[in-house]
């Protein structure tokens, strides 16, 4: 029996500061097509008012916005999509939604700034084998597909940095880190809101990042594990 694609909802900004979604629009489409069809929204805060009409799996945040919060019926319309079981995948910029007070414990931290753009190494932090409790036991094969596609690379990227709030139900997970003149800081991490999962993924400052192929494994299995497919 042949599996139904998911649907996976982008949004993202054509007219940003640094991270405009049409540059990575057609990466992040090719990435998916084997399980999901994308549909990209940049007047985004209308749909996410209305977010019934969104009838989406995931929702994949690539926005854009460090300064302009989203309305409270925006947000409203984020946290209830979420809180009623939708995924949620905040790619590098994706977490700038994050400025919002109320967004804040749905993304899990806010970004504080980075060094220069340089090569990065990037290395798991839970191994596939060893992984027990905490959101695995929920959906233990899900999470073990997610594990299995997170591999050690090295990058040219935007070393993010972020301040974590307190996750929602506790169950912050750190899946991947990167070195930095010494320290190790989280490049990818989980957690749930509700009903909902979210993941962060830093690497996709552009298009170059998205083509790495081990960031293509990484982004196609985060969604289908925050989609539940």
């Amino acid at each position: 029996m042949v599996k139904d694609m998911g649907r996976a909802v982008l949004l993202g900004d054509v007219e940003a500061p640094y991270h405009p979604v049409q540059a990575v629009e057609q990466d992040i489409n090719a990435i998916l097509a084997p399980s999901f069809s994308v549909e990209t929204i940049v007047e985004y805060g209308a749909a996410l008012e209305g977010q019934p009409s969104l009838n989406a799996d995931v929702i994949i945040s690539y926005t854009d916005r460090w300064t302009e919060k989203l309305t409270e019926e925006q947000a409203d319309g984020l946290l209830a999509y979420v809180s009623k079981g939708g995924g949620l995948v905040s790619l590098h910029c994706g977490i700038s939604l994050a400025i919002h007070e109320r967004l804040l414990p749905l993304f899990g931290a806010k970004f504080t700034g980075h060094p220069p753009f340089q090569p990065l190494k990037f290395t798991p932090v839970v191994e596939a084998s060893k992984a027990e409790g905490g959101i695995a036991s929920e959906d233990a094969d899900r999470f073990a597909a997610l594990l299995a596609a997170i591999e050690p690379f090295e990058l040219d990227e935007e070393p993010y940095r972020y301040e974590f709030a307190d996750a929602p139900n506790g169950d912050r997970e750190v899946l991947l880190q990167y070195e930095h003149e010494g320290a190790s800081y989280p490049a990818v991490w989980i957690q749930t809101y509700g009903q909902g999962r979210i993941i962060n993924v830093m690497p996709g400052h552009t298009a170059d990042s998205l083509r790495h192929p081990a960031v293509r494994r990484l982004l196609l299995a985060a969604t289908a594990w925050a989609a539940r497919s």
